[in-house]
């Protein structure tokens, strides 16, 4: 009998250790800054005024252009490539290549102000040598790309000609967003995994 009251006791009182995981998964956004990154910039709409766009028809004021470069901090510098539909002293579309400087001078939220300054080459025309202007108005839509509106003024030079377009157009760019300070930066997902242990004891009786 004795024995029996006691191992009743020894296993109304025996503890079993049980370890309880509960696993926390956090995802979370972070922006860090960054030194440089490669863009990419189109203006896919545009058309031209001035003295030297009379007598042209709309479609003859049509110019585009394509911009694959690198970001430093608050300025791009790249190279572009694109056409002017007619040219008059040419009397024909003129095709050039342009290196182009683009500092963003004013930031609010993801809204900017830029002014891009830019000296190319015209293939087969009278007037080789161009030297551009211009100045934009640009929205970060998304984390890596936006749309804004260019307006700018564009002289060709030449030995014995020259001629003056100004232009005005939508554009997309494709690279990462500014602060207001002018510094690139890139947001990132993290994920944080954090584990609580709890410990439960377990009462076994007889």
């Amino acid at each position: 009998m004795k024995k029996i009251i006691f191992l009743v006791f020894l296993f109304s009182f025996t503890l079993q250790a049980q370890m309880v995981k509960d696993t926390t998964v956090v995802e979370k956004d972070t922006v860090i800054d960054v030194k440089s990154s490669w863009y990419g910039r189109s203006m896919f709409t545009a058309l031209t005024t001035g003295g030297d766009a009379k007598n042209e028809t709309l479609s003859q004021r049509i110019t585009r252009n394509i911009e694959i470069g690198k970001s430093f901090g608050s300025v791009d510098v790249g190279l572009a490539l694109g056409e002017y539909k007619h040219s008059v002293i040419d009397s024909t579309s003129i095709k050039y290549t342009e290196l182009r400087l683009t500092m963003d001078a004013c930031q609010f939220g993801i809204f900017s102000n830029e002014i891009s300054v830019g000296a190319g080459y015209v293939f087969q025309s009278k007037t080789p040598v161009m030297m551009e202007i211009s100045s934009t108005l640009f929205a970060q839509i998304e984390a890596h790309w936006g749309l804004g509106f260019v307006f700018g003024n564009v002289d060709f030079v030449g030995n014995y000609n020259d001629m003056n377009k100004s232009f005005f157009g939508l554009y997309f760019r494709y690279g990462l967003m500014r602060n207001e300070g002018g510094i690139l930066t890139n947001k990132l997902r993290i994920i944080e995994t954090s584990r609580r242990h709890r410990l439960r004891k377990k009462h076994t009786i007889f």
